[in-house]
């Protein structure tokens, strides 16, 4: 197979593989995706947008059919958008709003800016939460204008109205997740935490309703933080090298610090760049912490030991079972804190 491998100064060749284009140019500038279940609301965004400068030249309009039942939840359907869109710039949008003010141009300039301001912006929207009691906006909704300005802001949630997602941030939705609400705020932590940031533009349209309060929000929202404090909780991670702490937690850290000196060691690479790696290791704990941190491993050491081999005769249990049988089937175990150490 090696054979079939050519290279010369330039360029590696192979007859059953291209490379990857890293810079190809995208098909469309916008996609504008809406969930309907209102046709006629619908058709009217679709010609607000037209008149509003958004030529289907260079933007292509993707919708999801709900109004002859649910085919897909925001969620699941903003999901398949984020996915099948081919625009550099992905709007998810709701089927009540009208650009009957801003136009095409003041979108273009506030990206621009954007870009300017903030590279690793991935969401922009017209309205968001900053913290706990500050909410930033500028559209018109049935009680009026509504502009805090100045913009752009940057913020820790956005309104679902209008949301317009950078294509080359590969944003997703939570999988675990489902219903029409709050799946601005999931898009934006999981933005958060793939190191990009979400703001609030001078970009004003006018959205047909102020939203609405039922019982699927509240339960969404007890869902969404349920799954966010797991999400956050302290913890370690084992990896098949080292132990990481992702903990606010002081003693999680130099617990985790404290693991990585006593791998490195067991690796017998104490030489060269690897030895500097130890000193540093050893600077970040101190001294006097990992003395405490070697007495506290010695003494559990036993019972962690007995953990695992417990944890290993299940595991093997499971797999020598009748396929089907209860004690078959994989156990849910809650991540230990302490899991790794």
């Amino acid at each position: 197979m090696a054979g079939w491998l050519t290279t010369n100064e330039s360029k590696m060749t192979h007859p059953i593989a291209q490379e990857l284009n890293l810079g190809a140019p995208s098909r469309f500038r916008y996609s504008i995706c809406t969930l309907v279940n209102k046709p006629d609301e619908y058709s009217a965004m679709l010609e607000s947008f037209v008149r509003a400068g958004f030529d289907p030249a260079f933007c292509e309009y993707l919708y999801i059919d709900n109004s002859a039942g649910t085919k897909a939840d925001a969620f699941a359907g903003y999901n398949a958008f984020l996915n099948a869109a081919q625009g550099d710039y992905i709007i998810l949008c709701h089927q009540d709003i009208l650009l009957n003010q801003d136009r095409i141009e003041q979108l273009d300039a506030c990206i621009r800016e954007m870009d300017q301001v903030d590279p690793s912006w991935a969401l922009l929207g017209n309205a968001g939460g900053v913290g706990v009691g500050e909410i930033v906006s500028r559209l018109t909704d049935p009680s009026g204008s509504h502009d805090t300005g100045p913009f752009p802001v940057k913020v820790r949630s956005l309104d679902e109205n209008f949301i317009l997602a950078k294509r080359s941030a590969n944003l997703c939705l939570s999988q675990d997740l489902s219903g029409f609400h709050l799946y601005g705020t999931d898009l934006c932590l999981i933005a958060h935490i793939l190191g990009r940031t979400a703001w609030v533009i001078n970009f004003n349209l006018h959205h047909k309703s102020r939203g609405k309060l039922d019982a699927s929000f509240f339960e969404l929202c007890k869902c969404l933080m349920s799954k966010y404090k797991r999400v956050y909780q302290g913890r370690y991670i084992q990896t098949t090298l080292t132990v990481l702490s992702v903990s606010r937690s002081e003693c999680a850290y130099r617990r985790a610090l404290f693991r990585q000196l006593q791998m490195l060691r067991k690796q017998d690479q104490r030489t060269g760049p690897m030895l500097e790696v130890e000193k540093e290791l050893m600077h970040l704990l101190g001294k006097r912490r990992y003395v405490w941190h070697w007495l506290y491993y010695k003494s559990t050491r036993p019972f962690e030991n007995l953990r695992s081999s417990v944890a290993k005769r299940l595991r093997r249990f499971q797999r020598s079972s009748p396929p089907g049988s209860p004690v078959a089937q994989p156990a849910t175990r809650t991540t230990s804190r302490r899991a790794g150490l």
